[in-house]
């Protein structure tokens, strides 16, 4: 398969380059404006980055192709495995999850 036939099945899937570009770096552009980018670290923020990617991808091209769902599970998976736990910023033992959670449902008043 040559480069022309891989682009023309892409663009099927993924959406024209061009309509890919300007969403995908309007998108980008309005999450690293806010205060809270300079907070994350850089795995969390080119998951980001490639979660936008796919989000551009689903607008502008096929949103039914699965894998852009599951690519965007990955990232977000690898964003996630990479969390401060509020016992690695506050040096208190790990808490269960269910400890979490139940901690949170009692600030919350839930």
């Amino acid at each position: 398969m040559d480069i022309k036939d891989i682009l023309a099945q892409r663009q099927g899937t993924h959406g024209e380059f061009a309509d890919n570009a300007d969403i995908m770096q309007t998108l980008k552009d309005a999450v690293r404006a806010r205060p809270g980018w300079d907070k994350l670290d850089a795995t969390k923020r080119e998951a980001l980055d490639m979660i936008l990617n796919k989000v551009g991808r689903i607008v502008t091209g096929n949103p039914e192709e699965p894998d852009h769902w599951h690519d965007i599970a990955g990232y977000a998976t690898l964003a996630r495995d990479r969390v401060k736990t509020a016992s690695t910023i506050t040096g208190e033992d790990a808490k269960s999850g269910a400890e979490a959670m139940a901690e949170l449902r009692r600030r919350a008043g839930i």
